[in-house]
């Protein structure tokens, strides 16, 4: 069917309009925005967040930020920028992460300072992967954690801090110890004592696997090192009593005598 020019025109003229009409909707909420008090947008802010409307409240309070440079809410409204992304889910965390940066970047004063370094830490702690891929964030989430200690070494957020850099401590000393136990399995063992070694040194002995011990003591007995082994089997019995893995270096102690043989 071909269309006559008048109605070529008209059926421009109707898009035209339909195009006009979705714009004016689009521009509705900002000039509501604009209509608002600095109060009036922090309130309608936190009532988006009390309903879980992240992009709504977001837009509210980063009006406030750019219009009222001034106003007393501001502060507050940076911070609770950075809570929408965070409170999204793993795919706000990224930009969670940049926005609490943001907020310390502007207030590094602020009472809410602590909070929002906590925040950072969670934000990459979160998005961690298993002890088995890569541990980029969670190595970020013990700096962040760490750079929180250092400032602020007593308070709520600190004591939060310490249990989750504890946490996330004991997931990168897992991740060395299932790549030492690969080169384990594979008889490489100078590298799975390396790692091993590795992981003893950067963490507290209590946070790495007890199997590790006693690998290592299995690879000194084969490289001849007799007696530097007998300190992993103690230091098993000492950090895991109790434990399967705790009898059985007392086993191997006992069976020892003064030297180890293989």
């Amino acid at each position: 069917m071909r269309w006559t020019p008048v109605q070529t025109v008209l059926w421009i003229i109707v898009v035209g309009s339909l195009g006009l009409s979705l714009a004016g909707c689009a521009r509705k909420p900002a000039a509501a925005l604009a209509d608002m008090t600095d109060q009036q947008l922090f309130q309608r802010g936190l009532q988006a967040m009390e309903k879980k409307r992240w992009p709504e409240a977001r837009e509210a309070f980063r009006y406030l930020t750019r219009m009222f440079l001034q106003s007393p809410y501001r502060e507050k409204a940076y911070l609770y920028i950075a809570d929408t992304y965070f409170r999204e889910g793993v795919e706000g965390l990224p930009m969670a992460v940049s926005a609490y940066q943001e907020f310390l970047r502007l207030y590094p004063n602020s009472v809410d300072a602590p909070y929002a370094m906590f925040q950072v830490g969670m934000s990459y702690f979160l998005q961690a992967e298993k002890p088995q891929r890569t541990q980029e964030n969670t190595r970020k989430a013990v700096e962040a954690f760490q750079q929180l200690l250092e400032r602020y070494p007593t308070g709520e957020w600190a004591e939060k801090a310490k249990q989750y850099l504890r946490l996330a401590q004991q997931r990168l000393a897992e991740h060395e110890f299932i790549i030492g136990k690969y080169y384990y399995k594979k008889k490489n063992y100078e590298a799975a004592l390396n790692r091993f070694q590795t992981m003893f040194a950067q963490f507290p002995p209590e946070l790495c696997n007890p199997e590790a011990y006693l690998l290592t003591y299995r690879i000194l007995q084969k490289m001849g090192r007799y007696e530097e082994s007998l300190q992993y089997l103690r230091q098993v019995v000492q950090l895991f009593p109790g434990t399967a893995w705790s009898r059985e270096a007392t086993t191997l102690l006992n069976s020892a005598g003064s030297n180890v043989r293989p």
